[in-house]
């Protein structure tokens, strides 16, 4: 069973208290009461709050003041405050609230369907950001146990698969195996895709890298453009390159042109023959942004729920490893992976905060 969400009602009069517990009485709900600022300071060390309900007038210490002192713990910086209050307040006290981080005033007497309705949307946006923590946990959980599992058995599998490659290509030389090259060269290849992905599984157990270096994205885009014109044209594709002036930011350049080919390789993978793939490269709100968009059929929902899943995939010759080492790259820069999907293709985003 889900474990009811916490909200915050501080009021120095006890009717109010009970009030606003009348008002939003739910079995979803846990209702914790505080007498006084300093009341709901101790509350705020000992819970994770979903909403603050904050009286403004109180004695000792008034509703702005509490709201600068819960905002400075760093625990309850971005817990959502709605200031209470009796009286009309001046636009320079309703400036001060917001300046504090409140995020709405209600005046008394309060509205219950008003009160009810706003708590309700501020409790969705509560549980959806709490199950995107857990999916990240989850992911980042399975990407560790995944990549400890690879250093682990990589090396008893690399030695082998050397050796044995070592004879296959020493066989090709020789006269008496002329009529099996075709099946030699066969076998070797699939050696390769097997080291290829063992390699795979390393970069997905990889924690952190150490070559950190100052570098612009529009660098790397541009020396991996004649590889991709002639990747798509290769495909019978087409691809477009719109690259904006972007600042430079602390990258590893070979795990970010990683990242690139994974998403070109599967748009182009997503589309049938005359499909386009648009990349973009810009700034948007203090990140720089990277995006990949192809003109498939989209992605399956229920991938997409679980979507950087190693394994985790619809493609007959997938193995789900190429967008769980974007997820792994884009954590360690600490970079976000969006997507936009529909049945006119799928857009990724990858946005690197400066």
């Amino acid at each position: 069973m889900k474990d009811k969400v916490k909200i915050l009602m501080v009021d120095d009069r006890v009717e109010n208290l009970l009030a606003l517990e009348a008002i939003l009485e739910s079995n979803a709900y846990d209702l914790i009461r505080a007498n006084s600022g300093h009341e709901a300071l101790k509350q705020v060390l000992e819970h994770d709050f979903a909403l603050i309900l904050l009286d403004v007038q109180m004695p000792e210490i008034d509703g702005y003041e509490t709201a600068s002192l819960i905002r400075m713990r760093e625990k309850s910086q971005h817990t959502p405050i709605i200031f209470i209050t009796a009286n009309y307040q001046e636009q320079e006290q309703i400036n001060k609230g917001y300046e504090l981080g409140a995020i709405d005033y209600i005046l008394k007497p309060v509205n219950p369907a008003n009160l009810r309705y706003k708590v309700a949307r501020f409790v969705e946006l509560y549980n959806y950001q709490d199950e995107m923590i857990e999916e990240e946990m989850l992911r980042s959980h399975q990407l560790r146990l995944l990549g400890e599992m690879a250093a682990g058995v990589s090396h008893e599998v690399r030695n082998p698969i050397t050796g044995v490659r070592a004879y296959l290509q020493l066989m090709q030389g020789k006269s008496e195996f002329l009529h099996y090259q075709e099946d030699i060269s066969l076998m070797i290849s699939e050696l390769d895709r097997a080291r290829l992905l063992i390699s795979e599984f390393l970069s997905l157990g990889r924690s952190r890298t150490s070559q950190f270096e100052m570098d612009n994205l529009n660098t790397i885009v541009n020396a991996l453009k004649p590889l991709i014109l002639a990747d798509t044209k290769h495909h019978n594709m087409t691809a477009i390159i719109e690259i904006s002036d972007v600042p430079d930011f602390s990258l590893n350049s070979k795990e970010i042109r990683q990242i690139i080919l994974n998403l070109c390789r599967n748009a182009l993978e997503a589309m049938a023959p005359g499909g386009r793939l648009v990349i973009k490269t810009y700034l948007e709100n203090d990140q720089v942004v990277l995006s990949i968009q192809d003109q498939g059929k989209g992605i399956n929902p229920e991938i997409l729920k679980k979507l950087g899943t190693p394994f985790l995939t619809d493609k007959e010759n997938g193995n789900g490893l190429g967008l769980s080492i974007c997820y792994s790259i884009a954590a360690r820069h600490n970079a976000a992976i969006e997507v936009s999907t529909s049945s006119k293709g799928t857009l990724f985003f990858v946005k690197f905060k400066l």
